[in-house]
């Protein structure tokens, strides 16, 4: 066949699965997603490949065993014998579960890839057929992802010709629209694994001599968090919830470090204890833990000894980790003077639908954001500047102009450290932040780089306005004091930015940061600006 009759051939095919596509899209339109919805898309998958029988299947964990399980949505009727068709009339409009992972299939939802088999009975993966089961001659495995998590997959069997890759990439368009819809049904499961939580929730407190006033209070503390603005507000809603219940509980919310992997800090304070991942078993497990030193064996090591108990909540969005909300627990009796093994399970419950609602809040609040903020002076972090600073790169428009980035570092830092102490220190770099940030225009952007560095973008691209606004940024320095310390002095480092092949953050940051040491070694507490790097105008 000449490339022309491919050529001809593919664009029939791609005309053919966007047809299959727009017809999915108006059934959707018309009824939402219903089982009818996915017997139509298996069946336009089945048309279009060409295949025999096949299936559409949700990937979900085990109730049982916690491992991955395949729920069919859609499957074609190949009941085989009288068993296989009672299962298949009782199941199938619910979904028929697929546990057994040694098969083709599970080779998909075990590793996330495609699966090829066209010798299935030769297959090694192939982990035998029941006993009956229709012939099956080729079989191909396709996954249905959003991004690296896998949702779900589809199977295909007996297609004259065998199977190929191009095949998967034909019906790509129609893979992902299943991908949409099975994120959706992913979201409205989370929403009714909450639903759920906040039930059993109020059977268990209907047994507590203040069930009503407890069931109510957490359930309007729940709503209450899931309608806060922000993680922040919805942060005290938990703790005036949480502290209802038990008055002396402690409530803290540690979020993932921008810049270091595997490692949790303190939301709204500085100075506390940072969390590293492998010391939470609820983050290891991405489950709810109960820590309790001394009885139990196998909790969180960083909970305080001399806590009661500690209550570890996973706050997960959909894409991924965002943070852990600790709940501490002094003494049992804080509980009450009724179960407090059981009271205590019912505030570990309460305490996981407080954090799933949080991490409804941080989705909406899309926590990306947070990630580039330094959670000690709320500015910018390293991460959120080179964003910026990349973006400023990357414009074309006519308001596009070199501009200033500024490094200062305080001088002799460490003996405020050893002073007033790390929590002194750290009051010491929030008010620098705050001096920084009244010092500088609306239009420049304060950073915090990282121990006691902080970094202007100033939006200038004269050398002598640069130099201006670098004094300011030492001055703002130098007006903050510490206590038995004095006013603080800065090295301060500054550099044009233009435009260039070779220009990039990385190179800026190391052209201010030369400036600044060339600063400290002529003397400290002063200026040093150096030549622009890269040209004034766009190449």
């Amino acid at each position: 066949m000449s490339s022309a009759d491919d050529t001809a051939r593919e664009r029939d095919q791609l005309r053919e699965v966007l047809a299959a596509q727009a017809e999915l899209h108006d059934l959707f339109a018309a009824a939402g997603i219903t089982r009818d919805w996915w017997d139509a898309a298996l069946a336009r998958v089945i048309r279009l490949s060409g295949t025999t029988y096949g299936f559409i299947g949700r990937i979900e964990p085990s109730p049982e065993t916690g491992l991955p399980v395949l729920r069919s949505l859609a499957v074609t009727d190949i009941a085989w014998n009288d068993v296989t068709r009672k299962l298949y009339d009782e199941f199938s409009a619910e979904g028929l579960v697929f546990g057994n992972l040694d098969t083709l299939f599970g080779v998909t939802l075990s590793t996330g890839e495609t699966v090829i088999a066209n010798d299935p009975g030769n297959d090694p993966r192939r982990g035998g057929l029941p006993p009956g089961h229709p012939p099956m001659y080729t079989y191909m495995g396709i996954p249905i992802k959003d991004g690296d998590r896998l949702l779900g997959m589809i199977g295909l069997a007996n297609r004259d010709g065998g199977f190929s890759a191009d095949l998967e990439v034909a019906l790509q368009p129609l893979v992902s629209m299943l991908a949409q819809q099975l994120g959706r049904e992913r979201a409205d499961l989370d929403a009714a694994v909450a639903t759920r939580t906040a039930a059993r929730l109020e059977d268990e407190v209907s047994s507590l001599s203040r069930a009503q006033d407890e069931r109510h209070a957490l359930l309007e503390g729940t709503d209450a968090v899931r309608a806060a603005d922000s993680v922040a507000s919805a942060l005290d809603v938990v703790e005036r919830t949480v502290t209802a219940q038990v008055s002396r509980a402690r409530v803290r919310l540690f979020v993932v470090d921008a810049e270091r992997d595997g490692v949790l800090v303190r939301a709204s304070a500085a100075g506390e204890p940072e969390v590293g991942v492998g010391e939470c078993v609820a983050l290891q497990s991405g489950r709810l833990r109960v820590t309790r030193p001394g009885l139990e064996l196998g909790g969180c090591t960083h909970v305080p000894v001399d806590d009661t108990a500690t209550i570890c909540a996973p706050v997960a969005t959909a894409s991924d980790a965002f943070g852990l909300l600790v709940v501490g627990i002094g003494e049992m009796h804080e509980l009450g003077d009724v179960d407090t093994r059981a009271r205590l399970e019912l505030l570990a419950d309460g305490v996981g639908a407080l954090a799933d609602a949080m991490a409804q809040v941080a989705l909406r609040e899309q926590l990306l954001s947070e990630a580039l903020v330094d959670p000690l002076t709320r500015l910018a972090n390293r991460r959120g500047l080179a964003q910026v600073v990349e973006r400023r790169m990357a414009r074309t428009d006519l308001d596009a102009r070199p501009f200033g980035v500024i490094v200062a570092d305080i001088d002799d830092f460490k003996g405020v450290n050893d002073r007033l102490g790390h929590l002194g220190g750290d009051s010491v770099l929030e008010a620098v932040g705050h001096a920084l940030a009244a010092a500088v225009r609306p239009d420049d952007l304060v950073a915090r780089l990282g121990g006691d560095e902080f970094a202007v973008l100033v939006a200038t691209g004269e050398q002598t306005a640069l130099a201006a606004a670098a004094e300011r940024v030492r001055d703002a320095i130098g007006s903050v004091r510490a206590d038995g310390f004095g006013d603080l002095g800065a090295s301060v480092g500054a550099v044009l930015v233009g435009w260039g092949h070779d220009v990039t953050w990385d190179e800026a940051y190391a052209a201010a940061d030369r400036a600044l040491y060339d600063a400290k070694a002529a003397g400290k507490n002063r200026v040093h600006v150096v030549e622009m790097i890269g040209v004034p105008e766009q190449p």
